[in-house]
């Protein structure tokens, strides 16, 4: 704990490290101030800076009182920031000098750059949220083992138990939810829920029920006819003494043994020309190491005619196909743009694959704001030389939170010059949203695919990928 001006006033920090901020949204650094001393304590106005809002919760302290002071940083700019603000209070002619320090990679698409107002209220938009668990098919209320929900710079938020929801205060922006139950699945995602967002509800999917091992007992082992074998042998040995009559060089094949078909009846040969529909191929070293966004529509016109489910077939064989050195990330489209996977390499492929069936659908279609999410997550794992992608999945043409197509189509030109490159997936579209991502992906110097029921359509999207990514010499 800090002291200043230990005769009239205590403060427990001054200063605070944000640290290395990957999605930096303007979280507040907030101060425990108390008044020591015998009179009233007022503090004097802050004038107005864009690179900074100081907020107090109390305008005066009386003797005994204790508030809070609030510090908001803005900034247009990347990189290491290192800020002194004085306070200036009627207890002393000096100030309290606050420092705050840290690093920002890249900036969540809520940020805001510069500070937007000059009154007196918090500039940053703390509202209460309400947290509900419900079961993913009966949308019934659960009462979860475990739940716990931190920001994007690892800050762990507070949960209050409200009868069968939870309370916390919010200011808007990315945050990671976990939560698990005894068996459902475990929940865990990075979510974007805005400022003036009031409820959000996790839901949570029951495991699959192991089948049940079932004992079979053989009675009367194995007998054999041995008249049976006798004959069989004999018929087969006629055939072979009338070729040798011919003087022919000839291949016997013995009969199979009775053994195997008495003694293991569930074995069936498999014809190994087949097997490849039985395994998804793997990348080889021909092809340039992935570093993939997939944007899912997951707006309420998803839910109908198998689009989600083609969707994830084709996700599935994706998956399978790529090398541990591949990255793949997932965002959701819908009314708000989250990220349900965090880019990462694809170590775990079983982790990955059916993930798009755990996410409820429902909501309109904000594309613009998940392609900017996308983007940025695709820049932040960029792979020097490698195919640099962001696939985005729709039924239809998409709308955009006060974007423009013409802002739209700036967006996708300039990281097509950077190197990361737009493909689209139509799933049942009609021939006018057809003609929109065919346009998306010319742009964005990609390709597009049509999933509408198609035999080889859940090969359709890796295909894709290995045009995109093989190395032409």
């Amino acid at each position: 704990m800090n002291f200043a001006n230990a005769q009239s006033l205590w403060i427990d920090k001054t200063s605070h490290d944000f640290g290395v901020v990957n999605f930096w949204n303007n979280d507040p650094f907030v101060a425990s101030v108390k008044n020591t001393s015998d009179k009233t304590l007022s503090f004097l106005p802050i004038f107005y800076h864009q690179d900074y809002k100081v907020w107090f919760s109390h305008a005066k302290l009386l003797p005994g009182e204790q508030g809070q002071i609030s510090i908001v940083f803005y900034s247009e700019s990347k990189g290491k920031f290192d800020k002194k603000i004085p306070v200036f209070h009627s207890l002393s002619g000096d100030p309290i000098l606050f420092e705050i320090k840290g690093q920002i990679k890249d900036f969540d698409p809520n940020a805001m750059l510069v500070c937007p107002t000059v009154n007196d209220g918090p500039t940053y938009n703390a509202t209460k949220l309400k947290i509900e668990v419900r079961d993913f098919d009966t949308d019934q209320l659960l009462n979860p083992d475990h739940i716990a929900m931190e920001s994007i710079n690892g800050k762990k938020l507070e949960l209050f138990s409200a009868n069968n929801y939870y309370e916390c205060l919010i200011n808007g922006g990315q945050y990671r939810i976990h939560s698990h139950k005894i068996d459902y699945q475990t929940y865990d995602a990075l979510v974007d829920i805005p400022s003036y967002q009031k409820k959000f509800v996790v839901y949570l999917v029951k495991k699959p029920q192991e089948p049940p091992i079932v004992e079979v007992t053989v009675e009367n082992p194995t007998v054999l006819d041995t008249t049976f074998i006798m004959e069989e042998t004999i018929i087969a040995e006629n055939p072979v003494e009338e070729i040798n009559d011919a003087n022919e060089d000839v291949m016997v094949v013995e009969p199979p043994s009775p053994f195997t078909d008495v003694l293991f009846p569930e074995i069936e040969l498999v014809d190994t020309t087949q097997s490849s529909h039985i395994h998804a191929p793997t990348l080889s070293t021909a092809y340039r190491y992935n570093n993939i966004i997939l944007v899912a529509d997951i707006s309420t016109s998803m839910k109908y005619s198998g689009k989600m489910e083609s969707l994830n077939q084709a996700v599935d064989v994706l998956v399978d196909a790529m090398r541990t050195q591949d990255q793949i990330g997932i965002v959701t489209l819908a009314s708000t743009a989250n990220i349900v996977h965090q880019p990462d390499f694809v170590r775990y492929p079983d982790s990955l694959k059916g993930l798009l069936s755990t996410i409820k659908i429902g909501g309109a279609t904000n594309g613009s704001a998940a392609l900017q999410m996308a983007y940025t997550l695709a820049e932040a794992h960029f792979v020097p030389g490698g195919n640099n992608q962001i696939i985005i999945a729709t039924d239809g043409i998409f709308s955009g939170s006060g974007t423009s197509n013409r802002e739209l189509i700036n967006l996708i030109n300039q990281n097509a010059s950077k190197g990361i490159y737009l493909s689209t997936i139509g799933l049942n579209t009609t021939d006018k949203g057809q003609l929109f991502l065919k346009n998306l992906a010319l742009q964005g110097k990609g390709d597009f695919i049509h999933l509408h029921g198609q035999e080889n359509a859940s090969e359709l999207l890796l295909e894709m990928i290995k045009q995109q990514s093989i190395i032409k010499n």
